[in-house]
């Protein structure tokens, strides 16, 4: 019934900046941004495992995701796509990008198109189960607003199941 103090995660060393944390769905692994020395640009992606009821040393998600630029805020849906903002070269100011896990790596991270990215400063995405509807930031209109985003297919709730028939043909060959 009432908000237990905070207690600081042992995850980063002093005069280290972390944030944008995001848990799993099962809530066994902890993503987050820092700038930890030893990573690979400016802020770095990192997972952290709980195991036995306590958080493990981070590790640095690897340079397929992490370049020289800023990654920040991470996203983890369900099915394991990752997505974060970042500043890389091809991108115009922070753009949104995802990246799937499969077999055992991170594959190339793939910049979502428009209308979510624009020439502006777009980050800070979440979706539902589906990917059709969500959330996320931009300063496309002057200061940082929250956009929604939401899919225009209709949805088909409801409907009776399709009938089966059973035709019997005949060929004849000539």
């Amino acid at each position: 019934g009432f908000w237990l103090p905070p207690v600081p995660l042992a995850l980063s060393g002093a005069n280290v900046n972390a944030g944008h944390p995001c848990l799993n769905s099962d809530a066994s692994e902890l993503y987050f941004v820092s700038d930890s020395t030893g990573g690979y640009g400016g802020f770095d992606i990192y997972c952290s495992k709980r195991k036995d009821g306590h958080w493990q040393a981070p590790e640095n998600l690897g340079p397929v995701i992490n370049g020289e630029h800023n990654e920040l805020f991470p996203f983890l849906h369900s099915s394991g796509r990752l997505y974060f903002a970042s500043d890389r070269i091809d991108s115009l100011g922070f753009d949104i990008y995802y990246s799937d896990y499969t077999e055992g790596d991170w594959k190339s991270p793939v910049r979502l198109e428009e209308p979510i990215n624009t020439r502006f400063n777009d980050f800070s995405f979440i979706c539902d189960e589906t990917t059709e509807n969500g959330y996320f930031s931009s300063d496309r209109e002057g200061s940082d607003d929250i956009f929604r985003f939401y899919s225009t297919f209709p949805a088909f709730d409801g409907c009776d199941t399709m009938v089966q028939n059973e035709y019997c043909y005949t060929f004849f060959e000539k």
